[in-house]
């Protein structure tokens, strides 16, 4: 039974409590590594695109083969990674686009310092042939698998963490059960001991600390059992030797208030009524 004052429970309290911390303190640690593993990714595509981008644009534009131009665009939005494609020529108007409604503005550029929140990575490129300048090209790349990718792994690591919890907590309630067991045992042997059932001996299967409170405890009640039974025995000797001599004995401790006097005590004042002899000296 989980009561607040239960040991059990302030022991699975205690070991959740830090199981917790430490999941945080890894979780936090694994979105970095994450976001990091994510982010390299974004840059090899980047650097993979780029020069590939320029190569493919720059030699209709120079020529001025528009259509030339057009089909390649064509050709590269065909691409599903590709969210939109904007040339802008030498003064910065547009000069071809694919995939981007012009009645909108283009997104701010990303920067590879850090993954971009958003669906899709907008930069920009400069484009240039035999030394003179053409202009720039916008493109977006779209980040839908990137943040799939991630989106997975954060659901199976949150059912691992979840997982892991649950069983941590089960076994911390198989064992604190256990252990709790074991002293509830132990405590109502040793209450019995204290109610003076020294002949009681504790029996668990308890190893480490448990099982050496309870032989600590049998040592005890040993000991006080056969000290009890010597002090019975001089009693039953004194008592004796008390009744063998001729004087009366009468003995009153002023501390706890008892009396004792031997049957001679009695004999020498002439009390023959039990009672009579009690109302006086007891």
């Amino acid at each position: 039974r989980l009561t607040r004052q239960s040991l059990r429970l302030r022991l699975i309290i205690a070991t959740e409590a830090v199981l917790l911390a430490t999941l945080a303190l890894m979780s936090w640690y694994g979105m970095r590594l994450l976001d990091e593993s994510l982010l390299s990714q974004l840059r090899t595509r980047v650097r993979e695109v780029e020069p590939l981008l320029a190569a493919a644009i720059e030699p209709p534009m120079a020529s001025g083969k528009i259509e030339v131009l057009e089909s390649v665009l064509s050709q590269i939005k065909a691409d599903e990674s590709f969210v939109h494609l904007v040339i802008f020529d030498a003064s910065g108007s547009i000069y071809a686009s694919r995939g981007w409604d012009g009645a909108r503005p283009l997104a701010q550029e990303d920067s590879l310092d850090q993954l971009p929140p958003g669906p899709a990575f907008h930069h920009r490129i400069a484009l240039t042939h035999e030394g003179m300048n053409l202009g720039s090209v916008r493109y977006a790349l779209s980040l839908d698998l990137l943040h799939e990718g991630r989106a997975r792994l954060l659901r199976e690591g949150g059912l691992i963490a979840a997982a892991g919890l649950v069983s941590v907590f089960l076994v911390m309630l198989y064992l604190g059960w256990a252990m709790t067991r074991e002293l509830a045992r132990i405590n109502a042997g040793a209450r019995e001991m204290a109610e003076g059932n020294l002949a009681i001996r504790l029996v668990t299967s308890a190893k480490g600390e448990l099982g050496q409170l309870a032989h600590s405890l049998n040592t005890l009640a040993a000991s006080l059992e056969a000290r009890l039974l010597e002090v019975r025995a001089n009693e039953e000797r004194l008592g004796l030797v008390i009744q063998g001599t001729s004087d009366g004995i009468w003995d009153w401790d002023l501390m706890s208030g008892q009396r004792y006097h031997s049957p001679r005590f009695r004999d020498l004042l002439g009390y023959r009524d039990e009672k009579e002899f009690r109302l006086a000296y007891d």
